[in-house]
């Protein structure tokens, strides 16, 4: 499943580039350690996409965002909340036709 690694890689970036432009930070910031709560609310809606959007697993999410499994899946859940306060529906953070392409491979 190397191709789809690559794939989540990709769409993991997308989505963080997407996130980092709604809370007004560089992708960079998206990605590194920290408790600002700015940091912390783009890093937890960046977990809650790539898992329930784009079914990257929670293992290769906290690989790539050195984090432990229990941490992110916390980060899932608060993303979750995050999205459906701010009205981040299925599709509005990763567009539709990338969540169709990762549901085939």
């Amino acid at each position: 499943m190397r191709g789809g690694v690559n794939l989540h890689y990709g769409l993991k970036n997308r989505i963080a580039r997407r996130v980092a432009e709604i809370y007004g930070m560089e992708k960079h910031e998206v990605f590194s350690k920290g408790w600002q709560q700015r940091r912390v609310k783009a890093k937890s809606l960046l977990c809650f996409c790539a898992v329930r959007e784009i079914a990257m697993s929670l293992r290769e999410l906290a690989g790539q965002l050195e984090m432990n499994d229990p941490g992110v899946g916390l980060a899932v859940e608060r993303g979750k909340t995050i999205a459906h306060r701010n009205g981040h529906t299925r599709g509005t953070l990763v567009p539709k036709r990338l969540i169709t392409i990762v549901s085939i491979v």
